[in-house]
């Protein structure tokens, strides 16, 4: 890969849980994965009070159409002019294809003592972008 591939997923966000609670608001019905170079991938939700909260880890494993992310940061954006806060944590997010509609993606990891999940139901194919 050349770039970091940026994908836009739409869907429905069914759960958003950041430091132990859950998301004020709700979370958006949008859902931003990207692939860095490295091999990191990332998986970025927004929360319904403007805040972010993003898993970052490698590929674990994969069988079949499953793959299962392990996370290895945890970072949080609160609100449109927060500062990003980069935690070490431990969990995994694992999700089916984003090439078929209806994939599915479930993060959950501890970062400071404190849980951190989302769930997600993608409702169509993503959009790709590549960024140099």
């Amino acid at each position: 890969m050349s770039g970091t591939e940026v994908r836009f997923i739409n869907g429905s966000c069914a759960a958003l849980v950041v430091a132990g609670r859950r998301g004020r608001g709700g979370c958006k019905p949008q859902l931003v994965s990207l692939t860095y170079r490295s091999g990191l991938i990332s998986f970025v939700f927004r929360g319904g009070d403007g805040q972010l909260i993003s898993f970052r880890g490698r590929i674990g494993h994969q069988v079949g159409s499953q793959t299962t992310l392990k996370v290895g940061h945890v970072t949080t954006v609160a609100g449109r002019a927060g500062r990003a806060l980069v935690m070490p944590a431990s969990g995994s997010c694992v999700l089916t294809a984003f090439s078929a509609a209806r994939s599915r993606l479930e993060c959950a990891a501890q970062a400071r003592g404190r849980r951190y999940a989302a769930l997600f139901q993608a409702s169509a194919e993503p959009h790709v972008q590549v960024v140099l």
